[in-house]
């Protein structure tokens, strides 16, 4: 009976993992490109046609890397979750660089790196953690309405939602707040992931 409710535990701390991951990969995408407009005017004197072209250029960058990343997987034979973990690295790196870390300026290069690399770990984070949510999902759900898809689809609308909210209340101060706060609140998010992570491995 405790080696049953031992794998129930981690079955249930591992579903919360998957969630949690499609929702906060969301909130930070929309985020991320809702903030843009808002932010890159106020520092660099971006116009439209500007940020629009950055935009573009992130989507195409999206297609060369996880290409590049599904060949790595292949060749290496690298599992879902060993990947998922990973990725927690880059996402770190991403949130402390878009930080300013003065009231004078705020470097493009930190901008520009963050605001890649975020945008990029935080798509491939999406197509592995769909991949390991397939897996691991009750066979009773996976026939059901509340099938991975369903769920996948609820958590990354709900995360939209979310980034748009943290966008409208944190908008109303100055943008090196709104950029502190964002991102701010998003490395208490990325704790969350490590604690998620390290309950689903200790509860196999």
């Amino acid at each position: 009976a405790s080696s049953m409710n031992k794998n129930h535990d981690g079955r249930l701390w591992q579903n919360l993992m998957c969630l949690w991951i499609l929702f906060f990969a969301k909130l930070q995408q929309e985020a991320l490109l809702t903030s843009l407009p808002i932010v890159t005017p106020y520092f660099y004197g971006w116009s439209p046609t500007w940020n629009g072209m950055f935009m573009a250029f992130l989507g195409i960058l999206v297609v060369g890397s996880n290409l590049l990343l599904s060949v790595l997987v292949s060749r290496y034979g690298w599992k879902d979750l060993y990947v998922i973990k990973r990725l927690q690295i880059p996402i770190f790196l991403a949130c402390f660089l878009l930080i300013p870390l003065h009231d004078v300026a705020f470097h493009i290069t930190h901008m520009i790196a963050g605001s890649i690399i975020l945008f990029l770990v935080a798509n491939a984070l999406e197509s592995f953690v769909m991949s390991y949510f397939s897996k691991i999902i009750s066979k009773k759900l996976a026939r059901g309405i509340f099938n991975s898809g369903f769920l996948a689809t609820e958590a990354g609308t709900f995360g939209r939602t979310v980034g748009n909210v943290l966008i409208t209340t944190f908008g109303n101060s100055s943008a090196f707040n709104l950029l502190r706060s964002l991102y701010g609140t998003e490395l208490l998010g990325c704790v969350l992931s490590l604690i998620l992570l390290y309950q689903s491995r200790n509860l196999k």
